[in-house]
């Protein structure tokens, strides 16, 4: 059966009044549906909606209701492929109170322990949205050109910043167990579904984590470039 097109339907009642209350602007003219076969059931009436300003999550049976807009939405992705093609695409969206929904193919598998220092539980288990190449980039790109700037600001103020594992400051990175000044951070990189930090000789400043751990991760991932960049002259 060929995946349904997003739909250029109006949003919902519920989208709508969801998306005014959290002031998430207009209407990006995308709907998107779950897979409706058998073992789909559940979730045959869950749609996620695109605005301006963010994004809505309803539920049907559960009666789950969700909004997220740019500028305090906190998002975990994890990403499979399989002889390049992608498998698994599960996203993590959670609000500022830490309540949230998983939506997207896949399982995102995160320890109980990262879930405690990021400041959440347990989240509402969603569906799993057709096109999320396409809708995951939308939430990345979105979440990224707002916060970026806004947390690069608060560096310069000298705040630190928290994503989870790591506490990234004026100075350098923090986490449980290392801590490393941006001078000490000479490369960061990506591997294998982790991130890397490397000292000039070519060894960890900072214990590589699992990039399906750290909230908002490319606005972590151009922090830690700009910093230890600009740190290196």
């Amino acid at each position: 059966m060929a995946k349904p097109l997003p739909t250029s339907q109006p949003p919902s009642a519920r989208s709508t009044a969801l998306a005014q209350q959290a002031g998430l602007g207009e209407w990006k003219g995308y709907t998107y549906s779950p897979p409706q076969g058998l073992g789909h059931g559940r979730f045959r009436d869950w749609r996620l909606t695109l605005y301006v300003g963010g994004v809505t999550v309803t539920g049907g049976d559960e009666g789950y209701e969700g909004a997220f807009g740019w500028r305090d939405t906190r998002v975990l992705s994890y990403h499979r492929t399989l002889n390049g093609g992608l498998t698994d695409a599960r996203y993590t969206l959670l609000d500022p109170r830490g309540d949230g929904v998983n939506i997207g193919p896949g399982i995102n598998a995160i320890p109980r322990s990262t879930r405690q220092m990021i400041g959440f539980e347990d989240v509402v288990n969603g569906a799993a949205f057709y096109y999320p190449n396409d809708w995951g980039t939308y939430l990345d790109t979105c979440i990224t050109q707002v916060q970026l700037p806004l947390d690069a600001a608060r560096l310069q103020r000298g705040e630190t910043l928290d994503f989870g594992e790591f506490k990234l400051g004026p100075n350098g990175i923090i986490t449980r167990k290392r801590r490393a000044t941006w001078a000490e951070v000479a490369k960061v990189t990506t591997y294998d579904g982790r991130v890397n930090f490397d000292n000039a000789r070519g060894r960890s400043a900072i214990d590589p984590e699992m990039i399906a751990h750290i909230p908002n991760f490319k606005v972590f991932y151009s922090l830690c470039h700009h910093m230890s960049g600009s740190a290196s002259g």
